[in-house]
């Protein structure tokens, strides 16, 4: 497994729209807002796991959750949230445990705030 990638310098987009707006060629608006609707109901399901194999010192465990993350997050274009759960994977993968429990700490953050990005963009829809 490579290292993913680390910008230093700032931390990606929060949401990038363009990618939903790709996924509006598959359907109606309606299906998109199914899509968010289904990530909201079902990420922090993963989001209370990874945080509790972390505080547990569950490796393999909050490796399965930040890789639960990833393909959701690439696929509704939320750029940070991708990056710091593919970071996460590998951290825990790699039982680099200050980096992993550095990551963990914000990741409910990055998650409220990619979902609040979610909620506004359905509402536009």
């Amino acid at each position: 497994m490579d290292r993913p990638q680390e910008d230093k310098t700032e931390p990606p987009p929060l949401q990038d729209e363009a990618v939903l707006e790709a996924l509006l060629r598959y359907g109606p608006p309606s299906f998109l807002a199914r899509l968010v609707e289904v990530y909201l109901e079902t990420t922090a399901v993963h989001v209370d796991q990874a945080e509790a194999s972390a505080a547990q010192g569950e490796w393999e465990s909050l490796a399965f959750a930040a890789h639960s993350l990833k393909s959701s997050a690439g696929n509704l274009g939320l750029p940070r949230m991708l990056d710091t759960v593919q970071r996460l994977e590998f951290a825990a993968r790699s039982m680099e445990v200050d980096e992993a429990k550095s990551l963990v700490a914000g990741l409910r953050k990055i998650w409220n705030d990619s979902c609040a990005a979610l909620v506004e963009y359905r509402e536009r829809l």
